[in-house]
Order: C-alpha cells, then sequence, then structure tokens
C-alpha cells in the first residue's frame, strides 16, 4: 500500500515525530468530548499522555502505528493503533467532523495494518462513530478521574 493516500478530504500518511506538535494540539483542543459532564480539568495522568512529548515517544515507538490527514497543510485528524489490536486514539478536528475522515483513517489503517479485530476505550461522545465502523459495546460504560469510556471490540471483519 502506498505510503500516502490522497482523498477529497486530505492526504492521509504515517505520522512522524515532526507531526507531534501539531497532534498534542489537535487531541487537546477536543478534550471537552472526553471529560465527564461538568468536569473541567484533566486528570494529571492524562494530560501527561497527550503532551507533545508523549506524541514524539509513541510515534517513535514500534507498538504504535499512526496516521494523519492532512488538508492544507494543516493535520486535521489523526489516529493511532497499538499492536495492531487496540485502536489507541481517533480524533478528528472539530470543523471536520461528519465529513468522513475518521472513516478514511480507519480504511486506511486496517488496509495497511491488516486488521480484523480491534479494540477501543471510546470516549462516550464517539460511540456513534465506533458503531458506525462496526464496533460493539462490551462491558458497561466506565468512568476514571472524570473521563467516562465505553470498552468496544471489532470482531474479525473477513
Amino acid at each position: 500500500m502506498p505510503d500516502t493516500r490522497t482523498t477529497t478530504l486530505g492526504a492521509i500518511r504515517v505520522a512522524d515525530v515532526d507531526d507531534a506538535e501539531a497532534v498534542a494540539a489537535l487531541v487537546q483542543s477536543l478534550s471537552g468530548y472526553y471529560l465527564s459532564p461538568g468536569a473541567t480539568e484533566l486528570p494529571d495522568w492524562f494530560a501527561m499522555s497527550i503532551t507533545p512529548q508523549a506524541f514524539v515517544e509513541r510515534f517513535a515507538n514500534d507498538d504504535f502505528d499512526s496516521f494523519v490527514c492532512v488538508l492544507d497543510q494543516e493535520i486535521v485528524a489523526y489516529l493511532s493503533i497499538k499492536q495492531r489490536d487496540h485502536l489507541y486514539h481517533l480524533f478528528v478536528a472539530e470543523t471536520h467532523q461528519r465529513k468522513g475522515m475518521a472513516k478514511s483513517l480507519w480504511q486506511y489503517a486496517t488496509a495497511r495494518l491488516n486488521i480484523a479485530q480491534c479494540m477501543v476505550r471510546s470516549s462516550l461522545f464517539a460511540v456513534p462513530i465506533y458503531e458506525r465502523l462496526g464496533f460493539s459495546a462490551t462491558e458497561p460504560v466506565a468512568f476514571k478521574d472524570d473521563i467516562g469510556f465505553q470498552v468496544m471490540r471489532l470482531e474479525d471483519q473477513s
């Protein structure tokens, strides 16, 4: 599969350490979507996991496969898969949501990595997106330090 896929939604490519600042800014800008209602601050353990340095470390780690969607020289979406069976991150800039970027990134990554099964700890906001991608809830909704999530699984699609 080619290293870059150009779509009407932007160019999808493998993320690299030079993308860390932009990816961190994107993920941090969406924090309101994964905090519990009424919560205003990210817990320290979570905030530390979305710093530019944390992204540099993940992008350089062979356990992670990370991809970005670039539109007009701006990273507008990001996806990361850990150990080829855990959808670790999937974020789309607020102004580009509901345009199919999440689906395009997911399709690119799963084809490139030959993924048939995967799990995700979805933010409660993103559950419908993951359901459209074929994921199903496998556990009750849970909360950890003001972050709500739903464990979901995509079973073998082949």
